[in-house]
């Protein structure tokens, strides 16, 4: 999917969630809008808290230009580690593990007509790793 423009800055909307896996994981939910609104809600087992901010139109755009310069626009849906499959004499071996319990990022680029989502359980290239990193320090993360 390629990004049409032109477009409202108003009109943007990147989200970025972490999905907690099974065990003592830490989950968020950030939506940065176009107009510079950042929300931000933080749960962990059962304390939830949520916080807004304001970040000026240049910082959006330095996040969405950066979106676009790593492809994220052409990237796969999803990421995770597979198994592979090989022969080994007349017998099917796998390789690999098979992890089920690990926390996962969803990560959505959306505007007024069009929406990339990219789902990051393990296996996700440094580029989307960067990515999602930039939006955290966008929203207050340490």
């Amino acid at each position: 999917m390629k990004l049409e423009f032109p477009f409202a800055l108003a009109n943007l909307t990147i989200q970025l969630e972490r999905k907690p896996g099974f065990g003592p994981y830490e989950g968020y939910h950030i939506s940065i809008s176009g107009s510079g609104i950042i929300t931000v809600e933080e749960f962990e087992e059962r304390t939830f808290s949520n916080y807004s901010k304001t970040v000026s139109a240049h910082e959006i755009l330095k996040l969405l230009k950066y979106a676009i310069d790593i492809g994220f626009f052409e990237m796969p849906d999803g990421y995770k580690i597979r198994e592979k499959l090989y022969l080994d004499g007349d017998e099917v071996a796998v390789e690999g593990f098979l992890c089920t319990d690990l926390p996962m990022l969803d990560l959505t680029i959306s505007t007024l007509t069009q929406t990339k989502s990219v789902r990051d359980y393990l296996g996700a290239p440094r580029r989307l790793k960067r990515l999602q990193s930039q939006i955290r320090n966008l929203a207050g993360f340490t």
